[in-house]
């Protein structure tokens, strides 16, 4: 191996070998001397949405599947997973899906486990030349502290003067 090669080391094969199309990290904080407990939440091409775990104890060994949801009927093409909230949405129109997320001393838990918070779309009439289906210049969201109450901004038609902020947590404006 020389300088500026490139080592690519694989962390996680998705089960049902999907691609990845969007991807989310969060960090638990740390509570104990052996570590922080990694959580990755991510969507694939078919619309599922998955989150694996790495404990600190395990870590000679790769992340282990948590969770899968399957929701969506096209790609996801964004994903947030944070202390309170799982947020995805889809290319069917920003169809978005939100859900309460369990935790237990700051670790996520199956026990009650996650439960569906909301479902929407963030409808826009921009034309679809961006990548995944967005316009130019329109980022939808989700916006906001990473461990509050995360917002999308909404425009509805081209060229608009005004604009909707509506809540993850509900879709209402």
């Amino acid at each position: 191996m020389k300088d500026n090669d490139l080592l690519v080391t694989e962390l996680y094969r998705d089960p049902t070998e999907d691609a990845v199309t969007a991807l989310s990290v969060y960090l638990t904080p740390k509570t104990s001397d052996s570590g922080n407990w990694i959580e990755i939440a991510y969507g694939t091409s078919s619309g599922v949405v998955r989150v694996i775990v790495q404990h600190p104890e395990t870590v000679g060994s790769g992340p282990q599947l948590f969770q899968t949801f399957t929701v969506h009927r096209s790609p996801v093409t964004k994903i947030m997973l944070s202390e309170k909230h799982l947020i995805s949405v889809c290319a069917d129109n920003n169809h978005v899906r939100t859900w309460t997320v369990t935790r237990f001393r700051g670790m996520i838990s199956t026990q009650p486990g996650s439960t569906p918070l909301a479902s929407f779309k963030i409808l826009s009439l921009d034309e679809l030349d961006g990548p995944a289906g967005c316009g130019a210049g329109t980022d939808i969201g989700p916006f906001g502290e990473r461990d509050e109450q995360q917002v999308f901004i909404q425009r509805v038609v081209p060229d608009a003067c005004q604009v909707f902020v509506r809540l993850s947590s509900t879709g209402k404006r």
